[in-house]
């Protein structure tokens, strides 16, 4: 007699085989990334664009923030059911002097968007974040 688990190998081994478990995993947990990501700076915030993805119901968005002594800080946040996120650039300052006080701007800002599902019963989300892109500071 064969074992049942000899027998569920070899039917993942041929659907495996065929692309077929890959493709349900991505479809089933992942959402492509954002597509068209824009990032703009009034002086004061920096806002981020991109383009709806289907099935995505909120978006993770990660600022990569580059200081002038060479350290880079990441900023998460998110926003449901929008395309457009705004940050303070005040929100970024940071205290490299040691006096508690946040006082060093970041001298570049690049930014990316991961789609995701509405949530529960979606599984792990390991959705592809989007290229990274320059604000223009």
């Amino acid at each position: 007699m064969v074992s049942k688990w000899f027998r569920m190998g070899a039917v993942l081994a041929s659907v495996a085989s065929l692309g077929i478990i890959g493709a349900a995993v991505v479809q089933a947990n992942h959402l492509p990334p954002p597509e068209n990501v824009v990032c703009t700076s009034d002086g004061t915030a920096l806002t981020v664009t991109w383009d709806a993805v289907v099935d995505a119901n909120h978006y993770g968005v990660e600022f990569t923030a580059t200081y002038p002594d060479g350290s880079v800080q990441e900023v998460d946040g998110s926003v449901k059911n929008a395309t457009t996120l705004s940050l303070a650039l005040a929100d970024l300052a940071v205290d490299t002097d040691g006096d508690l006080v946040a006082d060093t701007s970041p001298t570049a800002v690049d930014v990316s968007v991961k789609s995701l599902h509405p949530g529960k019963d979606q599984g792990r989300q390991n959705s592809v974040k989007s290229a990274p892109v320059s604000c223009t500071l």
